[in-house]
């Protein structure tokens, strides 16, 4: 009896071994589907939309002509903070992980301070109405949808600044298109393929204005040299396209 079992037990070996090793053979031989992963590119045009806090300061030096004598010259501040909100664009090329940029932007402000000196009997008002910035950028992206830069250019500006004296009754202004430079730091998150989320600060020079008041006649004068300092943290949304 014993006899007669071995030749079957060898032969459901055999079979159980070859449909164990047809099986592996069709797994082994399915293909393989890889899944393709979407890298955002940064490469275009943008356009969008800001608002912030900027804060600045107007450094004066007030110099004294009285009869023709230049008396030694004083140094004062005025410190504004305010809103700060406007429109941007620009243009960004890609170059694996490295990103270079252009940017244009222009700004109203709030920014606006007056102060009155009750010794020598005068009122200087500061003010900045608007501010602009054109901007070359460089960054890189330390994954595809997050990108981190540095940036620096040109900066111009609406300035204006008065004097009013309570001695002479007399009152007077200076109002221009300052031109200056800025720089700053930045970064930039992709929400999707089309808005890119960025905050930006920013710092800015504008350079000086003059401004001069007349107490009596022309040999008695204050000369005010003013220079205005920028400062600006905004949060923007960037349409591309």
């Amino acid at each position: 009896m014993k006899q007669k079992a071995y030749p079957l037990i060898t032969l459901l070996t055999v079979l159980f071994s070859g449909t164990a090793f047809s099986a592996d053979a069709l797994v082994s031989n399915q293909p393989t589907t890889i899944l393709a992963q979407n890298i955002y590119s940064w490469n275009g045009g943008y356009l969008g939309l800001n608002s912030g806090y900027a804060w600045a300061k107007d450094k004066r030096t007030l110099q004294w002509n009285i009869e023709g004598y230049d008396f030694s010259p004083e140094t004062r501040s005025l410190s504004m903070q305010g809103f700060i909100g406007g429109i941007q664009a620009g243009y960004n090329w890609q170059l694996n992980t490295l990103v270079l940029g252009v940017e244009t932007d222009i700004q109203y402000t709030d920014l606006k301070k007056s102060s009155t000196d009750l010794f020598y009997e005068e009122t200087i008002e500061s003010k900045i109405n608007w501010l602009g910035t054109t901007r070359a950028r460089i960054g890189f992206t330390p994954i595809d949808t997050i990108l981190l830069y540095a940036t620096a250019g040109l900066a111009y500006g609406g300035v204006k600044a008065s004097v009013t004296d309570y001695f002479s009754e007399d009152y007077t202004s200076s109002k221009k298109t300052k031109l200056g430079y800025t720089i700053g730091l930045g970064a930039e998150y992709a929400l999707n393929t089309d808005w890119p989320l960025k905050t930006e600060y920013l710092y800015a020079n504008l350079g000086k204005l003059k401004t001069t008041i007349n107490y009596i006649d022309a040999k008695n004068f204050d000369t005010l040299g003013h220079k205005f300092k920028v400062h600006t943290v905004r949060l923007g949304l960037n349409y591309k396209f």
